[in-house]
């Protein structure tokens, strides 16, 4: 895929060796101030910061099903601490009960980042399109007290 950067199509590997030499070019304090300004646009490109969530939820990875345990979560995604063996971009099937909540919700995703704990887990739609919950589920939350 290509973009197009000051009027020239240029692929992600273009961009990333650029990049690269970009910074290698800079001083500790440039790096410095480059990575807080990336880390600043993260909610902007998904990345909401998650809270801490214990429950237990079942998914299936091409027609196997898994448990695992939820460690944290936002109205985009989950980690799941498992020590299964998947790969990012497998796309998956979960159910889990909702934070604050007695109701369970069944949504797609796909795996975004693996570990060696678990997987990160970008819902294919926000949480709240799928429960009915207000915008902003991080500040809704009460946690149960059966939770780890």
């Amino acid at each position: 895929m290509h973009e197009v950067l000051n009027g020239k199509k240029i692929s992600a590997s273009e961009a990333t060796s650029s990049l690269i030499k970009a910074v290698l070019k800079m001083s500790a304090d440039e790096i410095i101030s480059l990575l807080n300004d990336i880390e600043q646009k993260e909610p902007e490109m998904g990345g909401e910061p998650r809270i801490d969530y214990c429950a237990e939820v079942a998914f299936s990875v091409e027609e196997r099903f898994y448990t695992g345990y939820i460690a944290s979560i936002n109205a985009s995604g989950v980690f799941i601490e498992t020590n299964n063996d998947f790969k990012t971009g497998q796309n998956l099937t979960l159910s889990f009960e909702l934070p604050n909540e007695s109701e369970y919700v069944k949504l797609t995703g796909t795996i975004d980042k693996k570990g060696d704990d678990g997987i990160d887990v970008l819902f294919d739609s926000r949480l709240e399109e799928f429960s009915g919950m207000a915008s902003g589920i991080e500040e809704n939350m009460h946690f149960k007290e059966n939770y780890c």
